[in-house]
């Protein structure tokens, strides 16, 4: 088979039945390399490749929370947090569904977490992670807790017109005003009057709404650094060992 100058095209002339070394028209070398020494480089060449691709995969597995499949745990978490309390009947009447679901966050923390670890042996658990883990599960739990203590209300108050949830309210705004007569003897009549309508009633029940939302966001957060520092604990001895 002819081989052809690649700089002048000219036919290499044929020395011993092998192409010669030099092109005879304008000399430049000719170079070969043998079949086996090229399979040999592109083996040499795929296998750094192949490596860093797996060092990269086991590095983004272990590197980084799988969001998707924690948000899923958490879901259930949040189901789980609001069932207990749910059974509880006077929970609802009294509204401190909110207290109850704030009672129950260490142990939903650190479930959430542990099952995260067993969906995914190979990540890895820090103090951090565990914090934005609990956020979530607080910032979850605060808007579920809110939301079922508002369709509850509202489904007693005109659905079932159970005025129990009022009038156990209306009970703890009276003992406010006991207190505050107690301890402010000389403090205007106006006063009283405004803490008896309903709109100063509605202002604190919101009020004490939001304070129990942000009480399960901060506790969350908290209950997330906790579990993400003793299963890191966990995680190094275990590695140690």
């Amino acid at each position: 088979m002819e081989q052809h100058c690649g700089r002048c095209g000219a036919v290499i002339p044929q020395v011993d039945g092998e192409p010669g070394a030099f092109c005879a028209v304008c000399g430049l070398p000719q170079l070969r390399v043998s079949e086996s020494v090229l399979d040999a480089v592109e083996v040499r060449a795929s296998q750094p490749a192949a490596g860093a691709r797996d060092g990269g995969a086991a590095t983004a597995l272990a590197g980084a929370m799988d969001w998707p499949l924690m948000l899923r745990i958490l879901a259930v978490a949040t189901a789980v947090g609001l069932l207990p309390a749910l059974l509880l009947h006077d929970v609802l009447l009294s509204g401190t569904l909110g207290f109850a679901v704030l009672f129950l966050l260490p142990l939903l923390g650190l479930a959430s977490a542990a099952a995260y670890l067993r969906w995914r042996p190979r990540g890895r658990m820090t103090p951090g992670r565990g914090a934005q883990m609990g956020l979530a599960l607080g910032t979850m739990l605060a808007f579920a807790e809110s939301t079922v203590t508002a369709v509850a209300s509202f489904a007693l108050r005109y659905g079932r017109h159970n005025l129990s949830l009022q009038q156990n309210f209306d009970a703890v705004m009276q003992q406010a005003e006991a207190q505050v007569r107690a301890g402010q003897p000389n403090a205007p009549a106006g006063l009283f009057a405004a803490m008896r309508t309903p709109e100063w009633h509605a202002g604190w029940f919101l009020l004490m709404e939001g304070a129990v939302m942000v009480l399960l966001v901060i506790g969350g957060a908290l209950a997330g650094l906790i579990a993400g520092t003793v299963l890191s604990k966990r995680q190094r001895s275990l590695g140690a060992g």
